[in-house]
């Protein structure tokens, strides 16, 4: 994320997406909260991190989050 000549970027960067995450999703689940990191740029692992989980964890929960669905496998009714 940063090189030798700017340590303090990755630093900065971080901070400021936990703050975006405890602002704006507060009480949102795990997952939600992973999304929203990994849209930032924040890679899985480190997004883990700071989530206080891993990233084998917020896999799992995306994975299973896909295969409930929102209508449970039903086709759409018209």
């Amino acid at each position: 994320m940063a090189t030798d000549s700017d340590p303090w970027i990755a630093v900065i960067g971080k901070a400021l997406a936990y703050l975006c995450l405890k602002q704006e999703l507060g009480n949102a689940t795990i997952v939600e909260k992973a999304v929203f990191l990994e849209a930032l740029g924040i890679p899985r692992d480190e997004a883990a991190q700071m989530l206080g989980t891993s990233s084998k964890n917020i896999g799992d929960m995306l994975r299973a989050k896909k295969k409930k669905g929102g209508r449970n496998g039903k086709a759409k009714r018209r």
